[in-house]
């Protein structure tokens, strides 16, 4: 690895200077351009300044070094969010897709997942992802909480209320939003 955990890259990354981070870990990608690791903390320093097509160009230079399973890994969900910053939903999708294929047991990747799904109104291919997410953290609150809301829309209002009972206990204030998107869906129009 030719990030130091010592060197300055690293402690401006740790400080979250990620301009200055992202200078020094740019002469360092000159020293070593198959440093997949060095390439993924580029993505994140870019990803975090906002740059998402910079970010996109250095995650993808992960994913063609061949790097080590877990950079390859982090770089798919890192596209994931990237291309969703860029209103590229059905790359996040597929990006978020790698991600699950290399680790299913990620239950972040399923939610992230569910999110893109919702851009593109695929609703019932959203709430199966979110199930999944549950199924791997039975208290991620954001899972549970999309899948309220996708239950609702798929007019299932029992799974909805079983969502609710779920965040009373993991999140009040979550729990109050969607039982505030329940009883809209109650009211007459």
């Amino acid at each position: 690895m030719a990030v130091d955990h010592y060197s300055k890259e690293w402690a401006y990354f740790l400080l979250k200077d990620y301009a200055q981070a992202l200078t020094h870990l740019e002469k360092a990608v000159e020293k070593s351009p198959e440093d997949g690791e060095i390439w993924f903390f580029i993505g994140y320093c870019q990803e975090r300044l906002g740059n998402y097509q910079e970010a996109e160009i250095a995650y993808q230079h992960v994913i063609q070094t061949k790097s080590h399973i877990i950079w390859t890994h982090a770089a798919h969900f890192c596209l994931g969010f990237t291309n969703e910053n860029l209103g590229r939903y059905d790359k996040s999708i597929e990006a978020y897709k790698q991600a699950i294929k290399i680790n299913p047991e990620y239950a972040k990747a399923y939610q992230n997942l569910a999110v893109a799904y919702t851009k593109l109104n695929r609703f019932q291919e959203a709430f199966e992802a979110t199930t999944q997410a549950i199924r791997l953290d039975s208290k991620n609150i954001e899972a549970h909480y999309l899948r309220g809301l996708m239950s609702l829309i798929l007019g299932s209002i029992n799974i909805a209320l079983e969502e609710h009972q779920i965040l009373k206990m993991l999140d009040q204030k979550m729990a109050l939003e969607l039982l505030n998107a329940i009883n809209k869906t109650k009211k007459p129009a």
